[in-house]
């Protein structure tokens, strides 16, 4: 099984990027798991420019850093999606990636084909934390991420959404928070009856 990694925070130690690790620890307890693990804010991607390129091949056009993650986000049987919440939404790095995912939707509704064919239940796990308390503070980011799971065919599982968490490293003082992100990850990875 293979599982992409993606962590959107600029800092480091990250309180997202901790929890992503406690998940990719939960996930690896399955023999057989595969993980590859990458922090956007220290890749090259620039911002998607609408031009059009992709339309009639599929394939972005802009030469960067993305182009090693588009085969990764094609061909993972599970992602991880880890990003604080930046005034209401996912940060720009991680934000850059969904948009440059343009290329597989014209992959998928304009040129008619499956982004990988595979069977139909490949999962993804949003990762968030944020450092009010505010209900609807993750909606924002939840709303961004939808669609993208939509194009590459992933249904999305219970996110770990964590309140209240701004000062760096805090969730390593957390561990029912760290606890809840490694559960998530071990079920991300749980058999579902698709032999994935």
């Amino acid at each position: 099984m293979r599982i992409l990694a993606l962590a959107g925070s600029p800092h480091r130690p990250s309180n997202s990027e901790e929890l992503m690790r406690a998940a990719i620890n939960g996930a690896s307890e399955r023999k057989g798991v595969k993980v590859e693990a990458f922090r956007v804010a220290d890749m090259a991607i620039s911002p998607c420019r609408a031009c059009g390129g992709c339309n009639e091949t599929g394939v972005c056009v802009i030469r960067d850093d993305m182009q090693q993650l588009y085969p990764l986000l094609r061909g993972a049987d599970r992602l991880i999606i880890a990003s604080p919440i930046f005034f209401g939404s996912v940060t720009a790095w991680i934000k850059a990636v969904f948009d440059r995912c343009q290329a597989c939707w014209a992959e998928k509704y304009l040129l008619q084909r499956l982004v990988e064919p595979r069977p139909p239940r490949r999962r993804g796990l949003f990762i968030s934390t944020c450092g009010t308390k505010i209900p609807s503070m993750f909606d924002g980011g939840l709303a961004v991420i939808r669609p993208v799971f939509h194009v590459l065919e992933v249904a999305l599982a219970p996110p770990v959404l964590v309140h209240g968490i701004d000062t760096l490293s805090e969730a390593r003082s957390r561990p029912e928070t760290l606890e809840a992100a490694r559960e998530a990850g071990r079920q991300l990875v749980a058999p579902d009856g698709t032999g994935v």
